[in-house]
């Protein structure tokens, strides 16, 4: 039998890194998906907004993951934007391999561009309001 402690360690563990895992699985899921095709929101490049969107979003799981444990939230920061370049350009290189799919540079961009948006939204809050209890 766990004693408390241990489950909420597991909890927590669960808590910090379960979401950015889920959300990498989504993303390469429908990256999998032949011929594709999103509804349409009536908006101008809603492509391109969309995978800005997907990736601020799992940037800032990558970054909570990361800065799990760590006494460097600059490392995790770091390490957040790295990842989240090659992570970009492998979804983005995968899709060339699906039947109707393509790799595209500007989704790579909107991709990049979505991740470092977001992780540096979120240090910056994280830094300067959420850490001020």
């Amino acid at each position: 039998m766990e004693n408390a402690s241990s489950l909420s360690a597991k909890r927590k563990f669960l808590a910090a890194h379960l979401p950015a895992f889920l959300m990498a699985v989504l993303i390469l899921t429908v990256s999998s998906i032949p011929r594709l095709q999103a509804p349409s929101i009536g908006i101008e490049l809603e492509d391109k907004a969309a995978h800005f969107f997907e990736y601020s979003i799992f940037s800032i799981l990558v970054y909570r993951s990361l800065a799990a444990g760590r006494k460097s939230r600059r490392e995790a920061f770091l390490l957040t934007i790295m990842f989240m370049f090659v992570f970009g350009a492998a979804d983005e290189l995968h899709q060339k391999f699906i039947p109707g799919r393509f790799a595209e540079v500007l989704d790579f961009i909107a991709d990049v561009s979505g991740a470092v948006s977001g992780v540096i939204l979120f240090h910056f809050l994280n830094k300067h309001y959420l850490m001020r209890k």
